[in-house]
C-alpha cells in the first residue's frame, strides 16, 4: 500500500485533534471570562454594601445636625422672648419652642429615613450583583461542560 492512501485518514485525524484542542481552549477562555465577570460583580456588590453603610452613617450625622439646629433656634427664641420683657414661661412662648423642637425631631427622622432608604436601594443592587456573579460562574461552567461533551 502506498503512503498516499493514508494521507486522507491522517488529515482527518489531525483535523479532529485540532478541533478538540480548539474546543478546549474556547472552554478555558469562557471559564476565565466567567471568573472575571464573577469577580467584577462581587467587587461591585461589596461597593454597594459599603455605599449602604455610608448612606446610613451620613443620615445619622445629618439627623444630629438637624437636632442641633433645632436646639439653637429654640434657645434663640427663648432668649428673644426673655429679652423682650415677656415671660419665658408664657404659654405661647412654650408652644413656639415646643414646635421648634418638634420640627427639629421631624427633620432628623426624615434624614434617618432617607439614609435607610438609600441603604435599602444599595442592598437591593448588592443582591442583584451577587446573583449576576453566580450566573456568570454557572454559565462558564455550563459552557465548559458542553465543550467537554463534544
Amino acid at each position: 500500500m502506498a503512503l498516499g492512501s493514508y494521507i486522507p485518514a491522517i488529515l482527518t485525524l489531525t483535523g479532529m485533534a485540532a478541533s478538540m484542542f480548539g474546543s478546549g481552549k474556547a472552554a478555558n477562555h469562557a471559564e476565565d471570562a466567567g471568573k472575571a465577570t464573577q469577580a467584577a460583580n462581587v467587587f461591585k456588590a461589596r461597593q454597594y454594601d459599603q455605599n449602604a453603610g455610608q448612606a446610613v452613617a451620613a443620615s445619622h450625622i445629618a439627623a444630629h445636625e438637624k437636632e442641633r439646629q433645632a436646639r439653637e433656634v429654640a434657645s434663640r427664641a427663648l432668649a428673644v422672648a426673655g429679652a423682650g420683657g415677656g415671660g419665658v414661661s408664657d404659654k405661647t412662648v412654650m408652644k413656639s419652642i415646643a414646635d421648634i423642637h418638634g420640627r427639629g425631631f421631624y427633620d432628623a427622622a426624615v434624614a434617618i429615613y432617607q439614609g435607610a432608604e438609600q441603604a435599602r436601594h444599595c442592598h437591593g443592587r448588592t443582591g442583584a450583583r451577587r446573583g449576576h456573579a453566580l450566573g456568570a460562574r454557572s454559565k462558564a461552567s455550563l459552557h465548559r461542560g458542553r465543550e467537554a461533551e463534544a
